[in-house]
């Protein structure tokens, strides 16, 4: 501390800029208009936050916090959700990544109105993610059963079912009394 507070204002001010004049990649500046437009937006967030705030922490988190919002929106559009009817069953095949950013996806296509006696959810080709998935997974099978269709499903991986078995009520009535449901 008394080292630093021996150096000139001056010569600490002239040793951080010409840091970071080094340190910043200035070949990133020509590569904005081919860069995809989230990294783009990511660094023109991050520089302004630190040029806005003269604080590189607040700079950094505020880039990793649009980088992942970005990234978020682009995994909730993966999600896909196709149906197979045959007769009085219907079968929803679920593909993606299913998490908090695709739940109202999910609830959406599994709108059933017509009336059915079986509802399949294949899952074998997702991957669920958080407890809104669960919630949301929750809410569709306690809808439909409440309508006296059977539901089953299918295909989960070995970490969604254990996601599933330690959240979900719709198996355990007990769970749901407690829950007010």
């Amino acid at each position: 501390g008394d080292l630093v507070a021996a150096i000139p204002m001056g010569a600490l001010v002239a040793v951080m800029f010409a840091v970071s004049f080094g340190t910043f990649d200035w070949r990133s500046l020509r590569g904005l208009r081919t860069m995809p437009v989230s990294e783009t937006l990511v660094m023109l967030i991050t520089v302004g936050v630190v040029l806005y705030s003269h604080d590189l922490a607040m700079g950094v988190l505020s880039g990793v916090v649009a980088s992942a919002i970005l990234f978020m929106r682009k995994v909730e559009k993966l999600l896909t959700i196709r149906e197979i009817r045959d007769g009085d069953s219907l079968l929803f095949e679920v593909h993606g990544q299913f998490f908090f950013g695709s739940v109202e996806q999910f609830r959406e296509k599994l709108r059933v109105s017509e009336p059915v006696e079986q509802v399949t959810i294949d899952l074998r080709h997702a991957h669920v993610w958080d407890a809104s998935a669960v919630a949301a997974l929750d809410a569709v099978v306690l809808r439909l059963r409440a309508r006296g269709v059977h539901v089953e499903l299918r295909g989960l991986n070995e970490p969604s079912s254990s996601l599933i078995d330690n959240l979900a009520t719709f198996d355990r009535p007990e769970l749901r009394r407690a829950a007010g449901h």
